[in-house]
């Protein structure tokens, strides 16, 4: 059990979607997950069973003595056992983790906000009106120049 990230689900055509099926290596606990259902469900015949006895399940020299621990956590502690077991754990995890960085990108979005709103969009305006101011300035220039160039085309006309 625990997370392992090359577990998946693999769905096989032609059954019922219901059907569940626990697969693995050998001596990886398929046969303990079987016998710890059928004792959480309150199943007593021992032949089914590879335990010998009910005491085995609670204590098989110190191997089995998880039911005990189990029956002893606090509800937050059996979900994160069943999280880790199901395999949604290491999702949890990835989703701390992942909303970690969209708070960091987030934080840089404002600031980034912050600067445009601060010092970008007024130095912007400044160098708009500075434009115009310019644009004004320069037809008025050029005008003047024309004036100017007019005013002296006349008086060498008239010299002339």
């Amino acid at each position: 059990m625990g997370s392992n990230p090359t577990r998946r689900r693999i769905v096989v055509p032609g059954f019922n979607p219901h059907f569940n099926a626990i697969t693995g290596l050998n001596a990886s606990g398929k046969s303990n997950i079987l016998d710890s259902i059928c004792f959480a469900l309150g199943i007593t015949n021992l032949q089914e069973f590879r335990a010998s006895n009910l005491q085995e399940f609670v204590c098989k020299q110190g191997q089995a003595g998880h039911i005990t621990n189990v029956l002893n956590m606090k509800p937050p502690e059996i979900l994160f056992m069943l999280e880790e077991a199901v395999g949604t754990r290491m999702y949890e995890m990835k989703k701390v983790v992942a909303l970690k960085t969209l708070d960091k990108k987030q934080n840089k979005v404002d600031e980034i906000n912050n600067l445009l709103t601060q010092k970008i969009l007024p130095a912007l305006e400044k160098l708009r009106k500075e434009r115009i101011q310019y644009m004004q300035w320069s037809n008025g220039n050029a005008n003047l120049g024309l004036r100017g160039y007019a005013q002296l085309m006349n008086i060498c006309r008239l010299r002339m």
